[in-house]
């Protein structure tokens, strides 16, 4: 069964959406990056899926264009409003480790900086954006 999405009523505001996040518990999309011992306030856009028709969601795509910039074991998993991504580490003797890796100006250069000790405390870290 195909969903067509329709804009069918008014639109709802980042305050509203923010207080059904919490009251409901969907993963909120803040975090503090630590980035040379200075903790950054940032916003995830998207997490990686298999089969997402959204083409940039895609899990297989993802690994596509950033082929050139990872190490192979490194998997990306989710990524930010300019393209940076977080990815798991799957060495084995480092499996689940989390990392934010920015976008790299050229292939191969991409500096990964540790965000958690594993994929759980990850999601455990995230909080409601709010700007700095």
């Amino acid at each position: 069964m195909d969903v067509r999405l329709v804009d069918a009523g008014p639109s709802i505001s980042e305050s509203d959406l923010a207080a059904f996040e919490r009251r409901h518990g969907v993963i909120p999309d803040g975090l503090d990056v630590v980035i040379d011992g200075t903790a950054l306030k940032w916003r995830l856009h998207y997490f990686a899926s298999l089969n997402d028709p959204v083409e940039s969601s895609n899990l297989d795509w993802l690994m596509d264009v950033t082929r050139a910039t990872r190490p192979k074991y490194m998997v990306p998993v989710a990524y930010d409003e300019a393209g940076n991504h977080f990815y798991i580490d799957a060495r084995p003797a480092h499996v689940g480790t989390v990392y934010f890796g920015p976008t790299p100006e050229t292939a191969g250069q991409t500096q990964f900086v540790f965000q958690a000790p594993s994929f759980d405390a990850f999601i455990r870290s995230l909080s409601p954006f709010e700007q700095p």
